[in-house]
């Protein structure tokens, strides 16, 4: 009697709420695996970082600094691998006058990881024995600072004792070989775009010689004209897709549009990944 009604009842209840899952992650057009993000751009995911803690994303904190031989250190050298690789090949290409790599990070959207993965880019090429310099291309929303400075609020002046170049300072970081450039436009709400970017323009070739590698954090690839304006100066591109936020649509015509400007894209990293922790593996006595 009711026993069977109620048993039947919450199988039924059950088997709906099945179905709605099912039919909700069939229309989710958010990526989530390597799979899905090379079927959707064309690009090769060259590492997935694994999630990070509330506590380093509260911090901003360069994890492949501060916990060398965590996973997601391990991940960003496998970039810094990829980089140089791609130096290597172009070597024969490129003159001693041309200086450093200057290496675009850039995301279809905001909030995909592109300044994290700058600001530990920078870290593991460091340690690698690079110069690096970090250029702050995103004027509107300026943050990598937090990152190599501290949190604290911008200052455009840096540190008395850094080298200037024209007019702009090349500031000290909190990691050795890494120096920054901020105050393109930051802090202006009547800066020009067309204006911030051609000085971009300027100092990226102003620094080319005095760099290994230049690495330029931009604005959201879908939002300006800012990052596209910049591949002229860019030898190589690296695309930021965040798992679990990142949409097929959005990196598709990321994708599209860097294929029509013919810009040189290294690959894709893959962060918030759940499934780094199981794909990578390194060694714990390894230096």
């Amino acid at each position: 009697g009711s026993t069977t009604r109620a048993g039947l009842g919450g199988l039924t209840g059950l088997g709906l709420g099945l179905a709605l899952v099912l039919l909700l992650d069939r229309f989710d057009s958010r990526l989530r695996r390597r799979e899905e993000v090379e079927a959707a751009t064309g690009l090769t995911v060259l590492a997935e970082i694994p999630p990070l803690s509330r506590h380093e994303q509260h911090d901003l904190e360069v994890v492949a600094h501060t916990q060398h031989r965590s996973r997601a250190a391990e991940a960003y050298r496998v970039v810094r691998g990829a980089v140089l690789f791609a130096l290597s090949t172009n070597g024969a290409e490129r003159t001693d006058d041309e200086g450093a790599i200057v290496l675009m990070v850039t995301s279809a959207n905001p909030a995909e990881g592109k300044t994290t993965t700058v600001a530990n880019l920078a870290a593991v090429l460091a340690e690698g024995g690079f110069n690096v310099l970090v250029i702050n291309c995103d004027f509107r929303r300026p943050r990598v600072h937090k990152y190599l400075l501290g949190q604290s609020d911008l200052n455009v002046d840096g540190p008395s004792e850094a080298p200037r170049i024209g007019s702009v300072v090349v500031t000290n970081t909190n990691l050795e070989r890494v120096r920054l450039i901020t105050g393109l436009g930051e802090g202006d709400p009547n800066a020009n775009p067309l204006d911030v970017v051609a000085l971009q323009r300027k100092v990226i070739q102003a620094t080319r010689s005095r760099f290994d590698v230049i690495l330029l954090d931009t604005a959201p690839f879908l939002t300006t004209n800012d990052a596209s304006e910049l591949l002229s100066e860019t030898d190589q591109v690296l695309v930021v897709v965040r798992a679990g936020k990142t949409k097929v649509d959005a990196a598709r015509r990321t994708s599209e549009i860097l294929e029509r400007f013919e810009a040189p894209v290294l690959g894709v990293v893959l962060n918030d990944s759940s499934e780094a922790n199981s794909a990578q593996y390194y060694y714990y006595g390894y230096n």
